[in-house]
């Protein structure tokens, strides 16, 4: 610090004075790094090409800096250095040692120390991303899903250098060696597709999941006939509603109403699980051919409704200019989700059909004409509901309000109430499994038989130890001992999902060799097997637990020692990392 006078005279010598206090600071160091951040990204096993930094002393005087880093894959040109002010900035070089880092991203700080530095320490972020080698094995499958059983032909697409051998895993259990491998999948479900391609410098593996998709959706038989008169047919009101159904995964296969262009009622009925006639049908074509099938029959023509042919209800009769329906019944499935009175189905003035004579003593009114409760425009029966003509329902039986067109300006609620129908029809999905085995040792291969019902198309396994499945008939192996609960998910195109669980299904208990119960036989085990060890000349157990506690297994035999005979049966249950089990040790 200094002190300083200032004094002023003027012409006369008069003066004046001011004193002031003045410190004079040493400038300190200032660390400055050029770039503050490094990023790059590599293929897994290799190395980035090397980086580097500068360090700048920005401020005044000396600055003796030193340099650390904190993770094991970095290393520098230098580590420690003096710059001076009017020095040029020094360059260190970053050295990556990256070739066993994991797929990734990884991070790491260089830090620099400047002693006296006013902005001590200054930092560098290190990013490194490091990406799965790229794959060149692919492969294709044409088709992709179906029925079963399926056949699919595989195309190996893959650029694997040297390509000499292919390991195919189609999901279901089965393998093939082939190139291009035809497969036939005769159970339903989602299966994983792995192929394996073994080249002149490398192995690699490419897996699709869920990539095949096997399943027998329900059939739909969809008879109509021609608005016209001419050559029209399908009316476009009648596709509409076949797109409507194939769009929540339903086949539809459509029929001319004329009998001598069609197969017969008992033909159709035999293959599919629904049958709709729409009022394009000339009622007489359709009349009551399917009066005695029990395959389930939904309808719009009103005249199929009568008194010899369906006879459900009879005077059948249309009636325009309606956009609203008055729903009486709201218990049944048709209804479900639909309020009672009226509510409006089409979005303009349509064409309604209805009934307005006597109504079969089975069958249930579910809704009517607004402000004509006479006029019955939905009418369901069970199968066995006592009919008009005194027999009863062979299956389930459904008249709908649709006319002709009236579908082109159906809205939300009417496509509500026309889907509630279908799957009422093709009735609900039900979870049911069994397995073939429930307990036993581990490792433990478990069959599950699927006893689910309905028209389901999607199976979903927990098997409760983590590993799930889409498969119908799943086989599973439980590796660790534990007690399992498993359940199954079923669902299909409609309708909602249902869920059967097993609570503590699965019992697996550890292996006779596995001593400790990981699920494995393994240098842990030998010790505990030495530590048991009996028999001539060897003292006995020091550990009470290998006589009446967990260990007391080690007596392979049963014969209430640990000896030569036990070691032997414990070699060949030996298991771990990259061992499997002998032969005998299932005994």
């Amino acid at each position: 610090p200094h002190n300083i006078k200032v004094t002023v005279y003027d012409a006369a010598l008069n003066e004046a004075s001011i004193m002031r206090n003045v410190t004079v600071i040493t400038p300190n160091p200032i660390i400055t790094l050029q770039p503050t951040s490094l990023t790059d990204s590599i293929v897994v096993g290799n190395n980035p090409a090397d980086d580097s930094f500068t360090v700048d002393n920005t401020g005044a005087g000396v600055l003796d800096y030193t340099v650390e880093i904190d993770q094991p894959w970095l290393s520098l040109s230098g580590y420690s250095g003096s710059l001076g002010a009017a020095d040029p900035p020094h360059q260190i070089t970053v050295y990556y040692n990256c070739s066993a880092l994991p797929i990734g991203q990884h991070l790491a700080t260089i830090t620099v120390h400047g002693q006296g530095a006013s902005n001590t320490p200054q930092t560098i972020a290190v990013t490194v991303n490091v990406a799965p080698e790229p794959l060149e094995v692919d492969f294709s499958a044409d088709p992709t899903s179906g029925a079963a059983p399926l056949v699919v032909q595989f195309t190996d697409l893959s650029t694997l250098a040297g390509a000499s051998q292919w390991h195919w895993d189609f999901g279901d259990g089965q393998t093939s060696s082939q190139r291009h491998p035809q497969h036939s999948y005769d159970s339903q479900g989602h299966f994983n597709v792995r192929l394996t391609v073994v080249g002149s410098a490398k192995t690699q593996t490419a897996e699709k999941i869920e990539y095949i998709a096997v399943a027998n959706p329900p059939k739909v038989a969809f008879i109509g006939g021609d608005l016209d008169g001419g050559e029209l047919w399908p009316p476009a009101s009648d596709v509409q509603i076949m797109q409507h159904l194939e769009s929540k995964g339903l086949v539809v296969n459509s029929y001319k109403d004329v009998p001598a262009e069609r197969p017969s009622a008992a033909v159709i009925a035999a293959n599919h699980d629904l049958v709709i006639a729409s009022s394009s049908v000339t009622s007489g074509d359709v009349g009551g051919e399917f009066r005695y099938l029990s395959v389930p029959f939904i309808f719009w023509e009103p005249s199929l409704a009568i008194n010899g042919r369906e006879s459900i209800a009879d005077t059948p009769s249309t009636l325009g200019s309606q956009t609203q329906i008055n729903i009486t019944n709201n218990t049944h499935p048709i209804m479900a989700g639909i309020s009672i009175g009226n509510v409006t189905v089409v979005n303009s003035s349509q064409t309604l059909s209805y009934c307005e004579g006597s109504v079969a003593s089975g069958a249930q009114v579910l809704a009517t004409v607004a402000g004509n409760t006479n006029r019955k425009v939905v009418i369901a029966a069970e199968p066995g509901a006592q009919l008009l003509d005194e027999g009863t329902a062979a299956g389930k039986r459904a008249m709908l309000y649709l006319y002709d067109t009236t579908w082109t300006q159906t809205n939300a609620t009417g496509k509500q109430i026309f889907d509630n129908a279908v799957t009422w029809a093709l009735g609900p999905v039900d979870a049911g499994f069994t397995a073939a085995v429930t307990a036993g040792t581990a490792p433990l291969t478990v069959q599950f038989i699927d006893q689910s019902t309905g028209p389901i198309t999607l199976w979903a396994w927990d098997f409760g130890d983590g590993g799930t499945g889409k498969v119908r008939q799943a086989l599973h192996a439980y590796t660790k001992p534990g007690t399992y609960t498993v359940s199954l998910t079923v669902s299909g195109p409609v309708g909602q999902p249902d869920t059967m669980e097993r609570t503590a299904y699965i019992v697996v208990a550890p292996h006779a060799a596995d001593l400790d119960a990981d699920g494995d036989a393994d240098p842990d085990d030998m010790d505990i097997f030495q530590a048991c060890s009996t028999g001539p000349g060897i003292p006995g157990p020091a550990d009470p637990a290998c006589t009446t506690g967990q260990f007391a297994s080690a007596d392979l035999d049963n014969d209430n020692d640990v000896d030569q005979t036990d070691f032997g049966r414990f070699q060949r249950c030996l298991s771990g990392p990259d061992v499997s089990p002998g032969p005998g040790c299932a005994d």
